[in-house]
């Protein structure tokens, strides 16, 4: 979340919304710093009701996913496929050499950063908002990525 923030701040384009969404352990932190910095461009909504989570992953152009970088190697989060499923642009941070990375690489449905590469972070979400057709490739791509973590999928491997 901060790294967010500190793209929110580098950051002045303002048709660029970051959006953070829920009530964790840095909800005040987080607060604290939009308002000191002034991030007119950064919001922080409460964690959304259940029925709402279609409406609320879809909203985003550029969805972020973050591990750190011993987690990275060990799994994939869960909301990833929620996100591939609305036709999310992923932003992923991770480890170079993470599973998650695997994936967008494989399914060509965004990008992967180390947690220190705020240039190359920032470049890429100015260039698929200047380039609409790079988020409708990376969109379709995620739709079809879904296709393959769907219950059908997950039946094929069971006894």
């Amino acid at each position: 979340v901060h790294i967010m923030l500190d793209l929110a701040e580098m950051t002045d384009d303002q048709e660029i919304l970051f959006l953070i969404v829920g009530d964790g352990n840095n909800k005040e932190l987080i607060q604290k710093r939009i308002f000191e910095k002034q991030l007119s461009n950064c919001i922080l909504l409460p964690l959304q009701n259940p029925e709402d989570l279609p409406y609320s992953l879809s909203a985003a152009d550029i969805a972020v996913i973050t591990l750190n970088k011993v987690a990275s190697k060990l799994s994939v989060p869960s909301k990833t496929y929620n996100f591939l499923s609305v036709g999310a642009t992923l932003l992923c941070i991770s480890g170079s050499d993470s599973e998650l990375k695997n994936l967008v690489d494989h399914y060509k449905v965004g990008a992967c950063f180390n947690s220190d590469q705020f240039e190359e972070m920032k470049k890429f979400i100015l260039e698929v908002k200047k380039h609409p057709e790079k988020k409708y490739f990376f969109s379709e791509n995620a739709i079809k990525a879904s296709r393959d973590f769907g219950l059908e999928n997950i039946q094929k491997f069971l006894c």
